[in-house]
């Protein structure tokens, strides 16, 4: 998770869960494998992006595929959907 996620996460009451990629084990591909990790765990998914992110574009189309509600902040423009979320829908927790 990076530091302006954890930020915003604090500034804003949520709950954090960090999942660290193992570059060491995976390399190039750990971001991805974390990416399954965060949607297997996940129940709602907020992304803060700065838009240019090939492991948010993975992120959000994995949790698509899921099922699991997702709304982006950033750059994501057309990928958020924040009115079929309903006001309160995101639990107090980010993953």
């Amino acid at each position: 998770m990076d530091q302006f996620s954890k930020e915003y996460a604090e500034e804003h009451g949520i709950k954090v869960k960090e999942f660290a990629p193992d570059w060491q084990s995976y390399i190039n591909s750990a971001g991805f494998i974390r990416d399954c990790e965060m949607v297997e765990y996940g129940t709602h998914l907020l992304v803060l992006s700065n838009g240019v992110s090939k492991e948010s574009t993975h992120l959000i189309a994995e949790a698509k595929k899921a099922n699991i509600p997702v709304k982006s902040v950033g750059g994501f423009e057309g990928h958020s959907d924040p009115e079929m979320i309903p006001a309160g829908a995101f639990p107090q927790a980010l993953y």
